[in-house]
């Protein structure tokens, strides 16, 4: 724009990426973008993905990247977020996660929210969230994820008795088979 805030240089995308190695889910959340945006959009997120375990710093640029062409998107807001995770930016992340439910981001956001609300200094409001009907719909790993944050931030509250019992109660799944 013209109002004197110049969106960073993206970073250059490697020339070994290609749009198709996106999942085809998110590749279908594009479908909304001009084809040759999409594409670009879509080197961004791969090129995230593979780097988000040895540089989450660059997999944040790139990640911000796609959001600068799509901010609309649910998944590249999920992306931003996870990467900004990945980096300890909780409050970056809280806000990009929000604002993917928001679009109707199909994750399991609730434990990574959670965690975030922890990790800008609010165990009250993850201790909350992990007692809120959606929380209650949670099974398997999520769950479990869920209980880890919430045991957590007990323990930031001092409340080491609650976090034990947390983390030791067994979660009440009638999904759950023998597995």
């Amino acid at each position: 724009g013209d109002d004197g805030t110049q969106r960073p240089a993206a970073p250059t995308i490697p020339a070994s990426i290609e749009a198709k190695q996106l999942s085809p889910e998110i590749r279908g959340e594009l479908t909304t973008l001009d084809k040759s945006t999409a594409d670009t959009v879509a080197r961004h997120l791969v090129a995230a993905g593979e780097l988000l375990d040895e540089d989450p710093q660059a997999a944040l640029e790139h990640a911000q990247a796609a959001r600068a062409r799509s901010g609309r998107i649910a998944a590249v807001r999920e992306a931003v977020g996870i990467a900004a995770y990945q980096c300890g930016d909780w409050a970056q992340a809280l806000t990009e996660f929000r604002a993917a439910r928001r679009m109707g981001s199909k994750s399991q956001l609730l434990p990574l929210i959670a965690d975030c609300e922890r990790g800008v200094g609010r165990p009250e409001r993850a201790i909350e969230l992990a007692r809120s009907p959606e929380a209650a719909q949670l099974t398997g790993d999520d769950a479990d994820e869920l209980r880890i944050v919430a045991a957590g931030a007990r323990a930031d509250l001092g409340q080491l008795e609650q976090a034990l019992a947390v983390l030791s109660s067994p979660q009440p799944d009638p999904t759950r088979t023998g597995s």
